[in-house]
């Protein structure tokens, strides 16, 4: 063991503070402050002396540090810390109940991450782990989205580790993936009509609201926060839900199958249905199962369903853009590739797409270069 002196400035940088450091090997090492401290450039005599003195009472420190130590007086046990490992210091320090899988899932690409010291985990093991990660993804054996997730957890928790002082900072970057969009399912007709029929006193609340989100546009999240002071009616008769969270405003026009599904449903309670005690994903999958429609479509794709039945009728991206409450058209046109913002300027001015641009329209109202109704001048 290596016993030395050891000074730190402290905050103003006129004084050292001194400490006595016990160097184990090259990569553990422990101080201990001496309380006392020195000037860094002493300006008279007095503080000349008074380093001088601190000097000489160091030096004896030290002397008589080692010679404890090497007569057994001081242990080497003191100074050998106790090896922690990563799954104990985050059931100590951080009282976590979520790790489990979190830890389970990087366990697969480093088997020895439940068996190491904590202060071993640095910066270099740390991107062997996430070049395998994305490696899987790139091989498609395992989702980005999930490994995403997966990962930023784990190094929240080691970031959590590092503010307590017992592993390095994890400065290594996310998960690189390319984020595959899903394409916007949408229910048929038909497949509404299913949903009807399945309709019993047990699953009322979720096919209602569902037939709502179908004719109205109104998402799950929203539906089922929304009250009956929420439904306004305009000047001309027409009833629309008015909704507001912390950060948008949202209107939806309320269909006439809406209204109809709303006052039947119209009772004392605050809230039009009364879904946040159900298990929404999961009922909602079981009627599709008794229905036999696909399962790999969701509630909210009767949201989709009703956008593109009305663009459809409207051929306007700006009306859906604003039901869906996005500040712009470019995430519709990302959602629903097939939606363009000149459709509604054609519908406008009676054109077909189909016939711009084409010899055959061209000709229909040009000739020669010259439109149809043109009378050369005779005069």
């Amino acid at each position: 063991m290596n016993i030395q002196l050891w000074k730190r400035k402290n905050y103003k940088k006129d004084k050292y503070n001194l400490y006595i450091r016990f160097r184990v090997n090259q990569n553990s090492a422990t101080v201990e402050s001496l309380n006392i401290w020195e000037w860094i450039n002493p300006k008279n005599q007095l503080e000349e002396d008074h380093n001088k003195d601190v000097e000489t009472a160091c030096h004896e420190i030290i002397r008589r540090t080692k010679d404890d130590y090497e007569n057994g007086r001081i242990s080497l046990k003191k100074f050998n810390k106790k090896k922690i490992l990563l799954k104990e210091a985050i059931s100590k320090y951080l009282n976590s109940t979520n790790e489990t899988p979190i830890l389970n899932f990087i366990n697969k690409y480093d088997e020895n991450i439940f068996s190491i010291d904590i202060k071993d985990i640095n910066n270099e093991k740390l991107n062997e782990i996430r070049n395998k990660i994305e490696i899987d993804i790139n091989e498609n054996k395992t989702k980005g989205t999930t490994a995403t997730k997966y990962w930023n957890d784990f190094k929240s928790l080691l970031i959590a580790l590092n503010k307590k002082n017992l592993c390095k900072y994890p400065n290594v970057s996310g998960i690189k993936h390319f984020h595959k969009k899903k394409k916007a399912l949408q229910f048929t007709d038909k497949e509404i009509d299913k949903i009807k029929s399945a309709l019993t006193a047990k699953n009322k609340e979720i096919i209602e609201a569902f037939l709502i989100t179908c004719s109205s546009g109104i998402n799950l999240s929203i539906i089922e926060n929304l009250k009956w002071e929420n439904i306004k009616i305009n000047d001309k008769n027409h009833h629309y839900i008015e909704y507001t969270d912390n950060i948008k405003k949202y209107v939806f026009p309320l269909s006439e199958e809406s209204h109809k599904i709303l006052l039947k449903r119209k009772s004392n309670k605050p809230y039009l249905f009364d879904l946040k005690k159900i298990n929404k994903s999961k009922a909602f999958k079981n009627i599709l199962r008794i229905t036999k429609i696909s399962s790999h479509k969701k509630y909210n794709d009767g949201v989709h369903t009703f956008l593109d039945k009305l663009y459809r009728k409207t051929q306007n991206i700006y009306l859906v853009s604003a039901i869906l409450g996005y500040n712009s058209i470019k995430k519709t046109k990302e959602k629903f590739p097939y939606m363009n913002e000149n459709d509604i300027l054609l519908k406008e001015l009676h054109i077909s797409s189909k016939g711009i641009g084409t010899k055959n329209y061209y000709n229909k109202i040009f000739k020669k270069g010259k439109l149809i109704t043109h009378k050369k001048d005779t005069l």
